[in-house]
């Protein structure tokens, strides 16, 4: 239902600008890439968390899951 789609879509805009927050204040302090786009990271992280998420209710391993979540933090400290 609409209302449903929109109470959804409110959570993930606040939990995606609570990320490019923490983004932001990693570039602030040198630990996160200035010249790297906040916002396109955001977005990128909670896509993952949501991939992960499906992953999980789909019945993946734990471990699997795991190294997923382990490669997509190793990607962001390689950008």
């Amino acid at each position: 239902p609409p209302h449903v789609a929109e109470v959804l879509n409110a959570r993930a805009k606040v939990g995606e600008g609570a990320v490019r927050a923490l983004l932001e204040r990693g570039q602030a302090s040198g630990e996160v890439d200035r010249a790297s786009d906040a916002r396109a990271l955001a977005s990128m992280i909670v896509a993952l968390t949501y991939g992960i998420h499906v992953m999980a209710r789909l019945h993946s391993d734990r471990r699997s899951l795991q190294a997923a979540a382990g490669e997509a933090v190793e990607a962001l400290f390689r950008a």
